[in-house]
């Protein structure tokens, strides 16, 4: 049984339309409140009456908190926590996106002395069988976002890094730029007297310390983001949404709402060391139904304010 699904994929697996989630089933035993995580396989998402009929659930261990589903050149992984206490570390599974019910998708894949993180995982793929995450880090008082760059082809950390920021806050969401191979992380904290979603422009295979550019509008915070058309983003809060050409400077003209221009500094890391145990996944039945809920439309209004020059 599951309560909502939170992340998911689509493509296509040989002529049918594959989708692949996460999915969380949520109940409470006072005062407690209690969630377990599962696998999502839907072979054949055509139409709704098939994809209630096809629809397989999978329980993953009860410690294990898969945050997003990402579709590499070969897999399908899922990235996010294990709170086990042999483990206690960031960490994924991975499948092939040919063969969803492979036995390496029993594989819990972890990393040896790892940070404890104080906050959701935010991954996204990159090029090739290359992913990245993005978490908070606390050290005593000192908050740092660490961004890790995995090969899940194998099984290696190959990148890390982290910057500081003085708030006590994690990341937000992060998408992959395809153009320049970049990655963008979406952070909300105070900055330039507002707090502010700021878009951290992040180098995912650094070799030496640098400084990264960040743009912000003064005091507008957004909730996700996603890449569109291989160099823009597009943050979004309700009905309100901003693009932005990641290749193209801002300028701040010829309103001084335009996204301005920063720097932060970017330290490097030691990579982690990779673990495996394995740890079956569990079938469980799916009692699913056909459920067509009305579409809901929101009006809005497209204004562009902001002239790079």
């Amino acid at each position: 049984m599951v309560s909502e699904l939170t992340k998911l994929v689509e493509y296509d697996n040989g002529g049918q339309q594959q989708v692949a989630a996460i999915g969380i089933y949520h109940w409470a035993v006072e005062p407690y409140t209690y969630a377990q995580y599962y696998f999502v396989d839907c072979p054949d998402a055509s139409s709704a009456l098939t994809m209630a009929a096809s629809t397989q659930l999978s329980k993953f261990a009860p410690e294990e908190r898969y945050y997003d589903i990402m579709l590499t050149d070969n897999y399908v992984v899922c990235f996010g926590y294990d709170i086990a206490p042999r483990i206690n570390s960031i960490c994924y599974r991975k499948t092939y996106k040919t063969n969803l019910s492979n036995p390496i998708f029993n594989d819990i894949h972890y990393f040896a002395k790892s940070d404890y993180t104080y906050s959701i995982t935010h991954t996204t793929s990159l090029d090739e069988d290359r992913i990245i995450t993005s978490y908070l880090y606390i050290d005593s008082t000192i908050f740092s976002t660490r961004l890790r760059t995995i090969d899940v082809a194998g099984d290696v950390m190959i990148h890390s890094q982290e910057y500081f920021q003085n708030d006590k806050t994690d990341p937000t969401d992060i998408v992959h730029i395809p153009t320049d191979n970049s990655v963008v992380v979406m952070h909300d904290f105070y900055f330039a007297g507002s707090t502010n979603s700021n878009f951290i422009y992040i180098d995912p295979f650094p070799y030496a310390p640098y400084t990264a550019s960040f743009e912000f509008r003064p005091g507008k915070c957004m909730l996700s983001m996603t890449m569109h058309d291989s160099h823009y983003y597009l943050a979004g809060k309700g009905p309100s949404w901003f693009l932005k050409d990641k290749l193209v400077p801002s300028s701040g003209y010829p309103d001084p709402d335009c996204p301005a221009l920063n720097k932060l500094d970017i330290d490097l890391l030691d990579n982690l060391v990779h673990l495996s145990t394995p740890y079956n996944l569990v079938p469980d039945p799916c009692i699913c139904t056909d459920y067509n809920a009305p579409l809901a439309f929101l009006p809005y209004n497209f204004s562009n304010p902001c002239i790079n020059q």
